[in-house]
């Protein structure tokens, strides 16, 4: 996924672009003895215990429903400053924009202190999720790609050594349409992959991309 922030134009010229994120844990659940709310002893997916976490996520999103939004995403946005883009369901993946080398540097340092992980297992797996699945536990790891943040750090440096002569900084970030680029954007991905088990059943792993 490629997005840009493009503010307005002088003289029809100037394409602001700011990098995105994409947040991704990796997921592991330990079901116990009991059945979830769905009244049957089946062993839960990891896909379908993720799935429901993006549901949950959407479902804050939507404009009718701000007065209730996660607050794994208001720790986003109100404290790592970032841009909610999108979240998807299937495999959580958090679209984020980094609107500056700032903001990028603090997320990649909640992630090298354990912080956006430990934000991520105490805002992300509620009860209501362990008691839907009858699980005991799910354990969250997220994992950035050092080399993806590092294209994404490079972006800014090279940003702010050649800006372009037609877009002020208040423009920036005062305007975000978002439109498609072959260059200048890079990504941070933070994979997430899904461990299930419960009593008689073996852990397994999913890779999601």
């Amino acid at each position: 996924m490629v997005v840009a922030s493009q503010g307005p134009q002088a003289g029809g010229q100037g394409t602001a672009v700011v990098p995105i994120a994409s947040v991704q844990p990796q997921a592991e659940a330990t079901g116990g003895l009991g059945v979830g709310s769905s009244g049957n002893y089946d062993l839960p997916s990891v896909q379908g215990v993720l799935s429901h976490i993006a549901l949950e996520l959407f479902k804050s999103m939507a404009p009718s429903n701000q007065e209730e939004r996660n607050d794994y995403l208001q720790y986003l946005e109100d404290v790592r400053k970032v841009l909610i883009v999108d979240v998807k369901r299937g495999s959580l993946i958090i679209t984020v924009e980094c609107r500056s080398l700032e903001i990028l540097e603090g997320l990649w340092e909640d992630y090298c202190t354990g912080h956006l992980n430990e934000m991520a297992q105490k805002l992300l797996v509620t009860e209501d999720i362990l008691k839907e699945f009858g699980l005991t536990e799910v354990i969250l790891t997220t994992t950035i790609l050092e080399e993806e943040y590092g294209a994404c750090r490079k972006h800014f440096l090279q940003y702010s050594v050649h800006p372009s002569p037609h877009i002020s900084r208040e423009s920036t970030t005062e305007y975000s349409p978002q439109v498609e680029t072959s260059e200048m954007m890079e990504r941070l991905l933070l994979k997430e992959k899904g461990l299930a088990s419960r009593s008689q059943y073996q852990k397994h792993q999913h890779n999601y991309t």
